[in-house]
């Protein structure tokens, strides 16, 4: 894959996550309100996400591209223990199992699909890097 198709694929995956984590913020606040702002914090988190992999970070790409891979990665986590082992430790349905959803499902994909494709562009980033610099690995 390409570099720059691979740094569109991320933005559009992340854009997908970040609108289906909006859709759920008001029913998540009416539940509780940490519930709401953990996907208020997704939501806002992925759509900022989307401009920063699409824009030149020069030295700090690097870096942007691990926030997304371990943020996305949390995101995951937390959706497969709340849909297998219940909500963790807090809020009104602490222990409760949550049900899978379409739209959910859908997100989660995009989530680890966007952790590939981020891994993927630090990979070719960093060997474009070596080869400016004159090491080859």
């Amino acid at each position: 894959m390409r570099y720059q198709t691979a740094r569109y694929t991320a933005a559009v995956l992340t854009l997908i996550a970040g609108i289906i984590h909006g859709l759920y913020i008001q029913e998540h606040f009416e539940e509780w309100w940490g519930y709401g702002w953990f996907f208020l914090i997704s939501t806002i988190a992925q759509l900022v996400y989307v401009p920063l992999i699409l824009m030149p970070l020069g030295r700090f790409t690097r870096t942007v591209y691990w926030i997304g891979i371990i943020g996305n990665a949390a995101i995951v986590i937390m959706y497969l223990v709340t849909r297998t082992l219940g909500i963790p430790f807090f809020g009104p349905g602490a222990g409760e199992i949550e049900e899978a959803s379409l739209l959910g499902i859908i997100s989660v994909v995009a989530e680890i699909l966007l952790i590939i494709a981020l891994a993927v562009l630090d990979t070719k980033n960093r060997k474009n890097r070596l080869n400016l610099a004159g090491l080859h690995t």
